[in-house]
Parts: structure tokens; C-alpha cells; sequence
């Protein structure tokens, strides 16, 4: 439990004044305010980087605080660690000016920050952006080529990471359009994009991802599907798996007109198990309306758009189609070339492994 109050006891109530980061937080070989021993070590090691990690240093002032609270009211003590927050905060910028490869050490520091000085809005908004990165690490392996100095990841794989961020909540955009956008591909981009010769070799949902985010020359793949009335292209679609049982669907459509209307997306998967949530004829529906409503999308502009879906059971197809809600019966927007009102996906073929 202590170690969950912990950011709040580092807080401290002064600010600093022209304090040089480079230089240590504190004489601890004089120790002119008489600290304890305990407390000398720790600002030992969080100088000489003997402690880096978010959890090793919070969990060294808990242990602190356990045995010596009276360091909670000395405000000598406090200014201290308002010179500490100001360190950390410098070590973050440091590590997040190494890009990806730094990022993880540098949300640690961010966070270390904000904690430290709570005034410090830059530290709290960096803390708040940089815990997206966290979250992916703790959860996932894909960010474990880029956590690491090592051969690094494949462009395929940056791709894959960036389309996590920007097809994720605001928040996750947000970061991804400050940290992820171009730092993932410097020393690759002309101008602000990819050359051809390496978005070519990518698979079609890749490189209609790249050319949502301007990161790529326009490009039109052969086409999953054409919706008449209103004119619009499913230009490509992934199911790419983040748990056990959950998937993320990403649909990528090209609007060939301005829209009339709002439509629902209608995302439906055939199951074999008995799930309460499937209807009568076996199917789960995960239904959803895009973010920005269809009547905005610019024509001749790439739309991504992204669900979240649970299934007991691997998935083996997805049916795709688009209707206006309320409509009694379902209003589907017709398909060309077929009478049925939703285009199957085979999940083999848009499978992202």
C-alpha cells in the first residue's frame, strides 16, 4: 500500500532555483542537514545510475519513508527532492533524444519527474504521453525490438507499432504524432516520406497505413470492396491479435464522394462456440461508428478506422459492410458485383502475425 502513496511523498513544495541538473542533488559527503544514512545512499544511487528504474527508486523512498517519516516535514529534505525532480526530468530528455530506443527509460524518468514536482506542468504532460509507452511494454512484445540497441526492428515492424498508436485512443495518438511519427523512420524519410522502394515491398494494408499518414505516396491497391451509393473503396483491412481472445479489426476506406450521411460499420463474425453474445444464426456482431463521423471525411482522403473485438475462438472470416442507423429493416449499403449486403474476409489473408 506504501508504495502506491509514494508519488505523492516525493512531492515537493518548492521550487528550484537555477539548479544545474549535471550537478548532484546534494553534498552527501559533508551531509551539512544531517541526513540520515538511508537517505544519503539512496541519492547515491540514483546519481551514480546504480538505480534507474521507476519501480527500484520508488520503492527505495518507501522503504525511506517507513523508517524515517520525519523526513516527510523537513523542508531542507524537500529541496532536495525538487533538485532530484529537476534531474530526473533532464535524464528523461536525454533518453527521449535517443528516440524509441530511449523512450522506455525516458517515461520512467518522466514519471519520476512529475511525482518530484508537481508544479512542473511539461514533466506531468511528458509523464502523461510517455505512460502509452509504458503500457505497450508492459503489455506486449512489439516494443521489444525498440527497447533495445540491438539490430533494431524491421520497417514492417515500426509500421505495425505506429499503427498501435495512431489507431489507438487520443492519447495514444497524441503521442505517436510528437514521438513516433518521424522519430520511427529517421534516417529513411525524403522530405517527410518513405521512398517507394521501401513502402513497395510492404504488404497493401502497410502501405495504404503510411498513405493515411502521409507518410507514403498515395496508393491503391486492388480494392476488398466498392460500395455504390455513396461511392466509397474498402481499400484494405487487418486483424491483428493483443491478447488471448483479443483483436484489433482496422478498416482502411477511401470515400469517393462527400459522404450524405453518417453510417455504422458493421463488423460481424461467424463462430462455432455457443456464445450468449451471438444471434440465432451464430454470428457476433461488433458493430461501430468511426470517431470522426462519415458526413466529415474529406473524398479522395484514406479514412482508418479501428475496433476492438473479443472472440472465444480464433476467428476464421470477417464480414464487412456499412449501414444507416436507425433503419427498420437494416439499410445496408449495396456491394458491387454481389447481392449480399456484407463483403467476407478471409482471416488468413488479413491476418497481421
Amino acid at each position: 500500500m506504501l508504495k502506491r502513496v509514494i508519488p505523492f511523498l516525493l512531492v515537493a513544495l518548492i521550487a528550484g532555483c537555477g539548479y544545474n541538473p549535471e550537478s548532484p542533488v546534494y553534498d552527501t559527503a559533508k551531509n551539512p542537514d544531517d541526513f540520515p544514512q538511508q537517505a544519503l545512499q539512496l541519492l547515491n544511487n540514483i546519481e551514480d545510475t546504480t538505480w534507474t528504474s521507476y519501480d527500484k527508486i520508488t520503492g527505495a523512498f518507501a522503504d525511506l519513508y517507513t523508517e524515517h517519516s520525519e523526513l516527510l516535514d523537513d523542508n531542507d529534505w524537500r529541496h532536495v527532492i525538487d533538485r532530484l525532480g529537476e534531474k530526473f526530468r533532464y535524464r528523461a530528455d536525454r533518453y527521449m533524444e535517443r528516440g524509441p530506443a530511449g523512450y522506455t527509460q525516458a517515461a520512467a524518468y518522466f514519471q519520476l519527474a512529475s511525482f518530484a514536482r508537481p508544479s512542473d506542468k511539461k514533466a506531468h504532460e511528458a509523464a502523461r504521453l510517455f505512460s502509452t509507452w509504458s503500457d505497450m511494454v508492459e503489455d506486449s512484445i512489439l516494443t521489444y525490438k525498440f527497447t533495445t540497441d540491438s539490430h533494431g526492428p524491421t520497417v514492417e515492424q515500426k509500421v505495425r507499432l505506429l499503427r498501435h498508436f495512431e489507431l489507438g485512443d487520443s492519447l495514444h495518438q497524441s503521442f505517436a504524432d510528437k514521438y513516433l511519427k518521424y522519430q520511427l523512420f529517421e534516417g529513411m524519410l525524403s522530405g517527410r516520406r518513405l521512398p517507394d522502394s521501401i513502402t513497395g515491398r510492404l504488404p497493401d494494408a502497410d502501405q495504404v497505413f503510411l498513405s493515411y499518414e502521409g507518410l507514403a505516396s498515395v496508393f491503391s491497391p486492388d480494392i476488398l470492396a466498392h460500395f455504390q451509393n455513396p461511392s466509397i473503396d474498402l481499400l484494405a483491412a487487418n486483424l491483428v491479435p493483443l491478447k488471448p481472445g483479443w483483436y484489433r479489426v482496422e478498416l482502411y476506406f477511401l470515400p469517393k464522394q462527400k459522404l450524405p450521411r453518417d453510417y455504422t460499420i458493421a463488423v460481424r463474425l461467424p463462430v462455432n462456440d455457443t456464445s450468449a453474445a451471438a444471434d440465432s444464426t451464430g454470428i457476433l456482431p461488433f458493430d461501430f461508428e468511426p470517431v470522426e463521423p462519415m458526413v466529415e471525411w474529406t473524398p479522395d482522403q484514406v479514412k482508418a478506422v479501428a475496433k476492438k473485438i473479443y472472440v472465444e475462438t480464433p476467428p476464421s472470416e470477417i464480414r464487412v459492410g456499412l449501414y444507416v442507423r436507425p433503419s427498420s429493416p437494416t439499410k445496408f449499403v449495396k456491394i458491387e458485383g454481389t447481392d449480399q449486403p456484407l463483403v467476407t474476409l478471409t482471416v488468413s489473408t488479413i491476418l497481421d502475425n
